[in-house]
């Protein structure tokens, strides 16, 4: 049950993305999926956040730096 709304979540992050742009909600995505994949794999809630929050975070500060990379550049 865990795992569908994982799923879910990730599904509504993926589509407010293609609405916003915002790469951010991507990557929030992704830690979703993967902490769906990881409550299909019966590991316990704790598991769960910490692979979301974990991978999110991870995938967020690799958006920061491509951005802030990109603005330098055009400087």
């Amino acid at each position: 049950m865990a795992a569908i709304i994982w799923f879910a979540l990730t599904g509504l992050l993926v589509i407010a993305e293609l609405l916003l742009g915002s790469l951010y909600l991507l990557a929030l995505g992704l830690g979703a999926l993967a902490a769906g994949l990881v409550a299909y794999w019966d590991y316990g809630l704790s598991w769960q956040l910490l692979t979301a929050f974990g991978l999110s975070a991870v995938a967020a500060w690799i958006v920061w730096l491509n951005r802030r990379r990109k603005e330098s550049n055009t400087e």
